[in-house]
């Protein structure tokens, strides 16, 4: 049987899921070392086990955002270019009603 593939699943768009994914391990990959060096200069020093949850969970957190901001952006521009491009209006909502005089 066959089993579908993410290209399969989502057709283009996967290339967009993909690169932000990409985009996401790389700012986690990049943070690890930023919050140890900050984990390193905190007043308090924090016990290994602290230290390593905080350092992977900020970069996680990071990672994450940066993925979510991504998908969010293409979205938001995809729906932007269908509304003015593909649907032919700007405007939304009851404004595009036209006021005919009988």
């Amino acid at each position: 049987m066959y089993k579908p593939t993410l290209y399969d699943r989502l057709g283009p768009e996967a290339a967009s899921v993909i690169g932000a994914a990409v985009w996401g391990v790389a700012v986690f990959a990049m943070c690890l070392p930023v919050f140890f060096l900050a984990s390193m200069k905190l007043s308090h020093q924090l016990s290994s086990g602290a230290a390593l949850f905080w350092i992977v969970g900020c970069s996680a957190i990071a990672g994450a955002g940066t993925t979510a901001a991504a998908l969010g952006l293409g979205r938001s521009a995809e729906k932007t270019w269908r509304r003015l491009a593909v649907d032919g209006t700007s405007r939304t909502g009851s404004s595009t009603r036209i006021n005919r005089r009988s």
